[in-house]
């Protein structure tokens, strides 16, 4: 602006603001702002850009308030604030921060869901604005944890967690959805009847990191023996022989590696001959326990058909002994009950009037399931 006036007119200046994101630098004012002509005189204004409202921006998990975004991996997590000071009219834009945008340090085990709230992109102007982007955390593998039999790989019945009264027996799943870069943990947990033995490496650790499972192995405890004896009715004799063809003697079943296994016992009268099963203990099922166990079964010898003793007169059938002193002779007739297998012993008899003249062929004979006859000969004398 150009102005004209005689020597020594008093003249007077303003600034003048014709663009509404500037405003005069009061702190730079022109010096000879006013005065009075005398020459050419230049008067200049400066201006400088007015102070905008600031654009916050946020970085939140979904449904939380807690910041995510750090300018550094050591930095604290806080609000981007777009500074407004001088930027009035001036363009800006915020990014996401889940991935690494001109060099920025991105989120780590996030990423971004929705579009933002709020002017992601815009212009200073008087109004602070705010922005938020929403983050999910990233899937991880699951981690299995698995407590198993060392013997056996089977899964094992435990607590659910320490302190835990639910028990379980199947791999403990430590679920990965949402969950990179959280902690996880596993623990040796109590197995009845069993000792802890080893473990993989780790038991713990962050999910994402790789590990993806961690084995628990346990070996069962050592029990008392299981004893089964085979007796005779009454007695103490063994009958049954455990290895064909070997001595008889009892069943002993080892206790290793067993305490909390249950044994089924069994009667033996299929290998006992001329046996069969009189007293099964009670009961037939027992656990391996810390002490040693006992079972006794017992056996009854079967019945056998009876062994007849003939005492003829030569050359006749015709009786001569009798059991009972003036009773009529007859044929001596020997029980076979409870005695199959069995031997017995015959023997001639003292007949008045009479010698022996002829001895059976088969004077001790066994007891077996038809009836077995035996003759002594006797002569007048």
């Amino acid at each position: 602006m150009v102005t004209r006036e005689p020597r020594d007119t008093a003249y007077t200046t303003a600034a003048i603001t014709t663009d509404p994101n500037f405003e005069v630098d009061t702190a730079n004012l022109p010096a000879n702002a006013n005065g009075s002509y005398t020459a050419d005189t230049t008067v200049t204004y400066h201006y400088i850009r007015r102070n905008a409202g600031d654009v916050t921006v946020h970085h939140y998990e979904t449904g939380k308030t807690d910041e995510l975004y750090a300018v550094s991996a050591t930095a604290t997590p806080a609000a981007e604030v777009l500074s407004g000071a001088r930027q009035m009219g001036k363009p800006y834009q915020t990014y996401r921060r889940d991935v690494s945008t001109a060099g920025s340090y991105p989120i780590p085990h996030y990423h971004l869901v929705g579009t933002p709230t709020g002017p992601a992109s815009g212009t200073f102007d008087a109004t602070a604005k705010t922005v938020t982007y929403f983050y999910e955390r990233n899937d991880a593998p699951d981690v299995t944890i698995k407590y198993v039999d060392i013997d056996t790989g089977a899964n094992l019945t435990r607590p659910e967690s320490l302190g835990s009264s639910v028990m379980i027996n199947t791999p403990t799943v430590l679920s990965g959805t949402n969950k990179e870069g959280l902690a996880w943990s596993s623990n040796v947990l109590p197995v009845d009847n069993y000792d802890f033995v080893s473990n993989t490496t780790p038991t713990n650790g962050v999910f994402g990191d790789g590990t993806t499972s961690v084995t628990y192995s346990y070996r069962r405890k050592n029990a008392g023996n299981i004893t089964v004896h085979h007796y005779e009715k009454g007695t103490t004799t063994e009958l049954y022989a455990p290895v064909a063809g070997g001595a008889v003697g009892p069943e002993v079943i080892s206790g290793t590696n067993k305490l909390g296994l249950t044994y089924q016992s069994q009667e033996r009268s299929a290998d006992i001959a001329n046996y069969h099963l009189y007293q099964s203990p009670n009961p037939t099922l027992v656990t391996f326990a810390s002490t040693p166990t006992e079972l006794i079964y017992y056996y009854e010898r079967d019945s056998a058909s009876p062994i007849i003793i003939h005492y003829y007169e030569d050359g006749t059938t015709n009786e001569l002994y009798s059991s009972t002193p003036g009773g009529t002779p007859a044929a001596v007739t020997v029980d076979g009950t409870n005695k199959l297998g069995t031997t017995y012993t015959t023997q001639s008899m003292n007949i008045p009037h009479f010698h022996l003249v002829s001895s059976p062929a088969n004077p001790t004979v066994t007891f077996g399931n038809a009836p077995v006859e035996v003759v002594y000969k006797y002569k007048e004398r």
